[in-house]
């Protein structure tokens, strides 16, 4: 779990995930969009923590009102290296009180460099805030994830420069890219967590199975707080997935393994969760099932079950990872039976005991 204390990039065969609700924020390196949200699919969250892993440096943007420093100085920027899963500290900044309320702020953390350049992954709105003396400020800030430019590049000898396919995506929408000229290689963005899945010609000829690098893919809000007191700031932050995967009908499963596969074992990991005792639940189709699950927390030892819901699960810090493994070769079986058509799957955690 990484705390923040205040005391482009080109993707080869990576693709980025954006998200509605977007917002033009500006720094002063550039202009970006931002994507607001929740996760509503383990590809979402799986992509999220992707990305989250990737922090490699975080910049800090103040700007004070006209008139604080005689010399006519009123910007102030910083920046911190981040090294995987350490803090994200960033130096003392001194600012003088002032009832000015047109100060701001802007936070962006970017991921690692690539072809020589950066790409900022998550960033906030910009904050208005005060510098008051003797008084605490607490001011909420949000991170969210930024639109990402993707540049995908096919090592494959059945496509050609220049020539438009078709792509589908997880959630099965069908996209026609054409190849840019001289190369193999095409730049889309995506909806959150809808990755490509498969490539074809556009008479309908399947070409292949796009592998997807979750590298950098999606984040989701962020919680942080601000605290600003004789001049001095301090920021700490939690990053957390939401509260979709701890109600019904919960996160759908939209990365099931592919049926033709020899493991039709299921695995997901989910963090960000508090101190506390959880029960698994899995649906197909609204109904909680008998699929195998193996259910390991932290460090902790395997533990089995043969029913839809797993119960006492204790996670016992923030941060703490709860590794799933569901068998589903079950409901490939009903499939492959006729019982199931197109299951939906979903799961979800019960909090502290019983729905």
């Amino acid at each position: 779990m990484k705390t923040v204390i205040l005391l482009v990039l080109l993707l080869s065969i990576s693709f980025g995930i954006t998200y509605a609700a977007d917002v033009p924020v500006t720094t002063p390196d550039g202009s970006v969009i931002i994507y607001k949200g929740d996760l509503q699919t383990t590809s979402q969250t799986n992509a999220f923590y992707a990305l989250y892993d990737g922090i490699n440096q975080c910049r800090l943007y103040i700007k004070l009102a006209d008139g604080i420093f005689s010399e006519g100085l009123n910007e102030l920027q910083t920046s911190v290296d981040v090294l995987p899963g350490q803090d994200i500290i960033f130096p003392s900044i001194s600012l003088p009180p002032s009832t000015e309320n047109t100060h701001n702020l802007i936070m962006q953390c970017l991921g690692p460099v690539q072809d020589a350049k950066r790409q900022v992954t998550f960033s906030t709105d910009i904050v208005v805030f005060d510098i008051e003396p003797n008084i605490t400020t607490n001011i909420n800030l949000e991170l969210y994830l930024t639109k990402l430019t993707v540049k995908s590049v096919f090592n494959n000898n059945y496509v050609t420069v220049g020539e438009t396919y078709q792509l589908e995506t997880v959630a099965n929408k069908v996209i026609e890219i054409t190849l840019d000229p001289g190369e193999t290689a095409f730049t889309l963005t995506y909806d959150i967590g809808d990755q490509p899945k498969l490539v074809s010609t556009q008479s309908g000829d399947l070409l292949g199975n796009v592998v997807y690098d979750p590298t950098f893919g999606n984040v989701s809000t962020e919680d942080l707080s601000l605290n600003v007191n004789n001049g001095s700031m301090n920021i700490s932050a939690a990053f957390i997935v939401g509260d979709v995967i701890l109600s019904s009908p919960g996160l759908l499963v939209d990365n099931l393994p592919d049926s033709s596969a020899e493991s039709k074992v299921y695995n997901y990991i989910a963090r960000g969760l508090e101190p506390d005792t959880y029960k698994v639940v899995v649906t197909v189709d609204g109904v909680e099932v008998a699929y195998n699950l193996d259910v390991v927390v932290g460090g902790g030892a395997s533990v089995p079950a043969t029913t839809g819901r797993i119960d006492s699960h204790i996670i016992n810090t923030l941060g703490e990872a709860m590794s799933l493994a569901i068998d589903f070769t079950t409901m490939y079986d009903d499939i492959t039976a006729g019982t199931l058509t197109d299951p939906v799957v979903r799961l979800f955690l019960v909090k502290g005991g019983e729905i």
